[in-house]
């Protein structure tokens, strides 16, 4: 359903934005120093043109109908609502058009269809550090007391390692992020030990992606609109 915000319009993603989201796309993989697999792209942008698939796109248009940036969200199941709540995924805007309305815009078309679906929540991930982007989520939304925690299988968990399932998973309060390594240690009864343990594993190897992350003030998912 396309929406009208001002000079800007934002509709659901089409076949014929793929170069211009695609070019979207690559920036904003950039932004995040990561690289993302032709495969994954390809599979993505022809899940956004399935009406089965649970992943929804959309785009802000400018009046003379150049695609200004796009968002991605997909609604799922909870155990707290009947009806499903939305994850907002991705969102990204041309930098050189930024602070024009395009990223509020982009949020507001989600926030729309959550409404037409009956959705009681949309919800999505900041970087801590991202105050620049904050200034706009903190007018379309309210920041949640919950860190998030991530883990994927290149994680080196020392609890699988044969040690006991009594374990805990250690970080580093000092330089926290949602993006921060979670490290299982065995449970020990020597506090010292159990100190230096931990002090060991704020020295551990940092995210290469996470500091980038850091040093520039992106946010977890979602790029500044």
């Amino acid at each position: 359903m396309s929406q009208q915000r001002g000079t800007l319009t934002t509709r659901p993603i089409e076949s014929g934005d793929e170069a211009r989201w695609r070019s979207l796309w690559a920036g904003y993989n950039a932004f995040y120093e990561r690289e993302i697999a032709e495969k994954v792209t390809k599979t993505t942008f022809a899940r956004f043109l399935d009406p089965d698939d649970v992943v929804q796109a959309a785009v802000a248009v400018s009046a003379e109908g150049h695609v200004l940036g796009f968002t991605t969200s997909m609604p799922h199941r909870s155990t707290s609502s009947i009806e499903d709540v939305v994850y907002l995924q991705d969102l990204f805007v041309d930098p050189s058009i930024r602070n024009g309305g395009a990223g509020r815009a982009l949020i507001e078309h989600v926030y729309a269809e959550a409404r037409r679906v009956k959705s009681p929540k949309v919800y999505w991930h900041n970087q801590i550090h991202n105050h620049r982007a904050q200034l706009l989520y903190v007018k379309v939304g309210k920041r949640s007391d919950r860190a998030m925690y991530t883990w994927d299988p290149d994680y080196k968990l020392l609890g699988w390692l044969g040690i006991s399932e009594d374990v805990f998973f250690a970080s580093s309060l000092r330089s926290f992020s949602p993006q921060h390594t979670l490290t299982a240690l065995p449970i020990r009864d020597d506090v010292s030990e159990l100190k230096a343990a931990s002090e060991n594993l704020c020295k551990t190897e940092p995210s290469t992606t996470g500091d980038s992350q850091r040093r520039n003030g992106s946010s977890n998912e979602n790029e500044e609109p």
